[in-house]
């Protein structure tokens, strides 16, 4: 009987595993995620902002932040094991991370235009209108990668039938 009892008790553990996640799991995992989404996303825009002031001792504050926030937390989510099988809300979020990333080479070259006219009167217009396209770039790259990491979040959501808010 103890034998029989020790087989259901292994079975029945199997069987939770079989499962997967649990609607608690899964909102968890999101609300863990999304505070990492929204930092991320936090850090670009500090940058972005030190960028438009023209302050170069903060914007070079903010790129080394920006720079040591993302490779971290890419690290953090390719280290992370699989949330489910799919595993496209962890996936999405290591994409949305690598998109943003890509901005550096931008974001150094202007803070180090920065470092050498730290008066931006003397930028040629020419070269006010190139920072510009680099920083509508890049906002408009990490948008669309947003946008893209949003609609799997409402996926994720829904099949683990939670709301978000």
């Amino acid at each position: 009987m103890k034998r029989l009892s020790q087989l259901l008790a292994a079975a029945f553990m199997l069987f939770l595993v079989a499962c997967g996640p649990t609607k608690d799991q899964a909102i968890e995992f999101n609300d863990q995620i999304v505070k990492d989404q929204k930092n991320a996303l936090l850090l670009a825009e500090n940058l972005m902002s030190s960028i438009y002031d023209w302050d170069g001792v903060q914007a070079a504050k903010d790129l080394k932040s920006f720079q040591n926030g993302i490779s971290d937390m890419i690290k953090k989510y390719e280290e992370m094991k699989k949330f489910d099988k799919e595993d496209e809300f962890r996936t999405a979020m290591i994409s949305l991370l690598k998109v943003i990333e890509k901005s550096n080479d931008g974001f150094e070259g202007i803070v180090e235009l920065m470092e050498e006219y730290p008066d931006p009167s003397v930028l040629t217009d020419d070269d006010a209108f190139e920072i510009e396209d680099i920083m509508d770039d890049i906002f408009d790259t990490i948008d669309v990668e947003n946008k893209i990491f949003l609609r799997v979040q409402e996926s994720f959501a829904k099949k683990y039938e939670f709301p978000l808010e």
